[in-house]
């Protein structure tokens, strides 16, 4: 639940990085992935850590983490007809105040 409550907040990339580290989250998590390489790509003009493999039902993924703060920038992987599907993460802010009020739980009506 705490995952899904800084969702919001985090424009998403809170579910997308634990998703990435725990099943249950939901998704591949990067411990599936075999052949591992590692290299150097931009994502955006930033420069990152390109890192890729395959899933154990044979998918390829990408990870884009950028060498200056650690942030993730992209993941690529396909979507359920194989088509590639690009998650590109823009206008990143780090260590910015939030407002109190956007971490007030609203029940659904």
């Amino acid at each position: 639940m705490a995952i899904a409550g800084a969702t919001g907040v985090s424009s998403g990339a809170s579910h997308t990085v634990s998703s990435l580290l725990m099943a249950d989250v939901g998704g591949f998590t990067m411990p599936q992935l075999q052949r591992l390489t590692l290299g150097n790509a931009d994502s955006d003009g930033i420069p990152c850590y390109r890192i890729c493999g395959f899933h154990p039902h044979r998918d390829f993924y990408e990870v884009y983490v950028s060498v200056d703060d650690l942030v993730l920038r992209r993941v690529s992987e396909p979507d359920c007809d194989g088509v590639v599907s690009n998650e590109i993460r823009r206008d990143i802010r780090v260590d910015e105040s939030i407002d109190e009020q956007t971490f007030q739980f609203r029940p659904a009506a």
